[in-house]
């Protein structure tokens, strides 16, 4: 290597000549020459990519060739990371001109420059090269070859053992790759090799993925979950092991979502999206996380909320539906009930109308039958949107009058105030109509609100809700609010004669004051 190495093309020596660069072969001289050298390599790699851009494979493969031979026998680490970027360029031109065995020597020698560098850049690229290896195997064998898959299961065993112990999150990263391509390689006929062992290589990765279970890098907990699923799915263990295996899928799991909620919390939106978009990809077909898969939904939805990137926030409330809609999990359908109502106060913003109608309007008819409060009353706040959406109709008016009342009646046998506000609704909505109809849903919340009072004990309040009915009822002669007066005098009577019994009750039950002297 003492003298100048010559490209195999007179382009590549143009470029140096132009860069007025003297390559005297060595990079132990002057550091001048360490950098001279160094550009010339640049300029090379550079000039390659741009020829492999262009279509010319063949004039970059001599680029490349031309690169490994200068650098031939270095040690440094820049520029063994030049030459593994330049093979690397060639090896995927040679695997889509399917030479594999070409490639594979090439990972070989890469692999074998860099063995006795032991930064962490270095094992880095020879764990990737190793990867590399190890898929151009495995991707012309079939599962009936059997050596073949072995061959290929035995290189990730060996990057699983040797490079482990590293903290580097990418190194860990190439060793939970090497685990889950070793996975994707198993099929049933490769249970009994998995059976004809004993437990260590089981203990051995539960081992690993425990470790990397308390890691703080999202991107490295989220691989190690792909792993866990695959070795759930695709290995017979049992006892302890099993155990441990669940254990530790189910703390990666709450790791990574408590991560996502940890990120909201100090308003990094994006990165929180992009754990929550982990969780749910990762967990949602597990069947062991339904509630926080849907609470991943809700928190991600929010957050583009928050973001106006409302379209995308419809599309994941639409995900969300799909996925749980048989759920009878009351903390999931309450986020559900959240999910509609949001996504319809999006599409109202995105103007949307039809189609925000009709998401309140989805609402009502699949949770009008549920008995939980929190829910009917997203139901109620939905039909008072929908309200505020439509035209004047008084058909519609009064079809959502119906559905108010009947909604209010559930929230009753809960809590007062939770019906209540319904009933107020109507009435300050449909009291200065001229329509027939509407003045009926007055007459009837007006009358469902006192007698809620009173049974509630609130007998002053029902008594003036009465007076309320009478006074703008009283004179009418239509049928019905002669039986709304009449059901109005009658429920003021009773409450009146409640308050009374009260009155009397506490007098007799008043303490006697004593005057000491």
């Amino acid at each position: 290597m003492g003298e100048k190495s010559k490209s195999n093309s007179p382009e590549l020596d143009k470029i140096a000549d132009r860069k007025s660069i003297q390559d005297e072969g060595t990079i132990a001289g002057s550091s001048d020459q360490g950098g001279d050298e160094l550009k010339v390599v640049k300029a090379l790699l550079e000039n390659g990519i741009f020829l492999e851009e262009e279509g010319k494979s063949d004039e970059a493969e001599k680029v490349y060739n031309d690169i490994a031979n200068r650098l031939d026998n270095r040690e440094t680490s820049v520029f063994l990371s030049i030459v593994l970027g330049a093979r690397y360029n060639l090896t995927q031109k040679i695997k889509l001109n399917r030479r594999q065995k070409e490639a594979i020597a090439l990972y070989d020698d890469l692999v074998n420059r860099l063995i006795n560098n032991n930064n962490s850049v270095n094992i880095g690229l020879i764990i990737q090269a190793l990867l590399k290896k190890a898929a151009e195997i495995s991707a012309e064998a079939e599962f009936s070859k059997e050596r073949d898959v072995l061959k290929a299961i035995s290189i990730y065993d060996h990057i699983m053992t040797r490079y482990r112990r590293y903290d580097e999150t990418a190194l860990q990263l190439g060793v939970v790759q090497a685990l889950i391509e070793k996975f994707y390689l198993i099929d049933e006929s490769y249970y009994d090799y998995v059976d004809g062992r004993n437990y260590a290589e089981a203990e051995s990765i539960c081992d690993l993925l425990r470790e990397i279970g308390y890691s703080d890098e999202l991107v490295l907990l989220d691989k190690a979950a792909e792993a866990l699923i695959l070795f759930r799915k695709k290995t017979i263990i049992a006892g302890s092991i099993a155990q441990d295996r669940n254990e530790i899928f189910l703390n990666i799991a709450n790791t990574i979502y408590k991560k996502g909620v940890l990120l909201e919390e100090e308003g990094q939106e994006d990165q929180a999206i992009d754990a929550y978009n982990r969780f749910i990809l990762r967990f949602k077909d597990s069947g062991l996380f339904a509630e926080q898969v849907t609470m991943a939904f809700f928190k991600k939805d929010l957050l583009l909320t928050k973001l106006r990137q409302l379209d995308e926030s419809t599309a994941t409330y639409d995900l969300l539906f799909h996925d749980i809609k048989s759920c009878d999990n009351l903390t999931i359908l309450e986020l559900v009930a959240n999910a509609l109502f949001n996504k319809g106060v999006l599409l109202t913003e995105l103007g949307r109308i039809e189609e925000s109608i009709a998401t309140y309007d989805l609402l009502f008819h699949d949770h009008k039958n549920c008995d939980e409060p929190t829910i009917l009353k997203q139901v109620g706040y939905s039909l008072i949107k929908k309200f505020d959406l439509i035209e004047y109709d008084s058909r519609l008016y009064k079809q959502i009058g119906e559905e108010l009342l009947y909604i209010g009646d559930l929230l009753g046998g809960w809590d007062e105030d939770d019906s209540i506000w319904i009933y107020d609704f109507m009435v300050s909505r449909f009291e200065s109509s001229q329509v027939i109809e509407l003045l009926e849903m007055v007459a009837e919340a007006l009358l469902k609100k006192s007698i809620l009072l009173t049974k509630w004990g609130q007998f002053e309040k029902a008594i003036r809700v009465c007076g309320q009915i009478i006074y703008k009822f009283g004179n009418r002669n239509e049928p019905i609010f002669l039986r709304r007066t009449a059901a109005a005098i009658l429920n003021k009577a009773d409450a009146l004669e409640l308050l009374e019994e009260r009155k009397k009750h506490q007098a007799s039950t008043k303490p006697i004051r004593i005057i000491e002297i």
